[in-house]
């Protein structure tokens, strides 16, 4: 693996870790946290586009949206325009958890650019963003 995946790679998994154990207490997992965040700022998104937001697989997604509602964080129902569309909504629950989710991302991302200068974070967030900008077009098939 090159050095630059495997340092993204390194760090999404301390991250996990670190907001896992931060989770724990509200009844989420770090892989739940990102469809909490979405459901809260996008009601009544269907699966698809959560998953298409998110970047995983129609699977993935159903399996963590099956269990966040298990756990009441969120409601699915199918679409009263297209009943082939499942549409989701955030519960009071996990508007609740939206603020705490929020904290532990935000209590992360200034833990692991301690040191850096005002400059040195905007620099690494261009760099990041132009690195997420060829990823996309990688996946869609534009580049390469």
């Amino acid at each position: 693996m090159p050095a630059i995946s495997r340092s993204l790679t390194v760090i999404m998994r301390c991250a996990d870790s670190y907001r896992g154990r931060l989770l724990a207490p509200l009844g989420l997992t770090a892989s739940q946290a990102p469809y909490v965040l979405y459901c809260c700022g996008n009601p009544g998104a269907s699966q698809e586009q959560i998953a298409r937001a998110l970047y995983t697989s129609r699977s993935s997604a159903t399996r963590q949206l099956i269990a966040l509602e298990e756990n009441g964080f969120i409601t699915r129902a199918a679409s009263q325009k297209d009943r082939r569309l499942t549409l989701v909504t955030a519960t009071g629950k996990a508007q609740a958890a939206f603020p705490r989710i929020r904290e532990i991302n935000r209590t992360w991302q200034d833990a692991i650019t301690r040191g850096m200068s005002v400059a040195d974070k905007e620099t690494l967030q261009k760099l990041l963003d132009m690195m997420q900008a060829e990823a996309r077009r990688l996946l869609e098939g534009e580049g390469a």
